[in-house]
């Protein structure tokens, strides 16, 4: 990795430099431009906070997903195209954890027993049923 000064690096508009010399935690990775905090140990600090109250951070993401739908949708499209082998995997796996089960079976049955009877119910009494089978 290419050594560059904080300030070398704010002239290039840079995120990121690297010193070559660890943190206070013995980190040598790249640090950021805006508050010289090292990669890891920013990562280790997001982590601990995470483990703390994860339901903080969950709502924060979903708040931010919604807020920005179209740039959720297109990094999940983009995300599937650069991993298509592996969203299908999961696309299968996940169709089969659902769809193979005896409880989904009954609810998709009934449900279309449901409406079986629901479109004979729009049927007029005039109507041959055997008829509107052919048909």
């Amino acid at each position: 990795m290419k050594i560059i000064l904080i300030s070398e690096a704010r002239d290039l508009g840079l995120k990121m430099y690297f010193t070559g010399k660890p943190c206070i935690n013995g980190h040598t990775t790249e640090r950021y431009v805006n508050n010289a905090t090292c990669m890891k140990c920013l990562r280790e600090a997001q982590t601990r906070a995470y483990r703390k109250n994860p339901s903080k951070d969950i709502a924060r993401v979903l708040r931010w997903q919604k807020e920005n739908l179209e740039k959720h949708r297109a990094k999940g499209c983009k995300w599937w195209n650069d991993n298509i082998e592996k969203a299908r995997a999961g696309a299968r796996k996940s169709y089969r954890k659902m769809c193979l089960t005896d409880a989904y079976r009954s609810k998709s049955n009934a449900k279309q027993a449901r409406r079986k009877a629901w479109k004979l119910a729009q049927c007029p009494s005039w109507v041959d049923q055997g008829r509107l089978e052919e048909i």
